[in-house]
């Protein structure tokens, strides 16, 4: 079992790939992802950790329900995006993942709290 640390630094990694993946999609307009499974955060291997591995001690500090929270939020974002991208609407999508953009807020988001939970002991 991964410790707390190494699940987080993995996750940070996976979800900043996920901007790339998705202007890929933006720009192309196709992607064998499925957006009603994307919207879901259990399916990625942070959120099986997050759902299924982290320990009591873990879930009872106030940060594991930001970290729950900003995850569910971050990946109802990247779903929207995709989504629109396979409709057709790349500007739409392409806004959404630009500077100032909701899937670029959601991320930022995530990660300032995955960087937090990090640093406690």
């Amino acid at each position: 079992m991964a410790t707390r640390q190494e699940s987080i630094d993995a996750a940070i990694k996976a979800h900043e790939q996920w901007k790339a993946r998705l202007e890929g999609v933006a720009s192309s307009g196709t992607s064998d992802l499925d957006p009603t499974t994307v919207r879901k955060d259990d399916q990625c291997a942070f959120g099986k950790w997050l759902h299924d591995e982290v320990g009591a001690a873990d879930r009872e500090h106030p940060i594991y329900q930001r970290v729950c929270g900003y995850h569910a939020a971050f990946h109802g974002t990247a779903a929207d995006v995709l989504e629109l991208s396979l409709k057709g609407e790349r500007i739409k999508a392409s806004v959404a993942l630009g500077f100032g953009g909701q899937f670029a807020k959601q991320s930022t988001l995530l990660e300032s709290v995955l960087r937090e939970w990090r640093g406690l002991p």
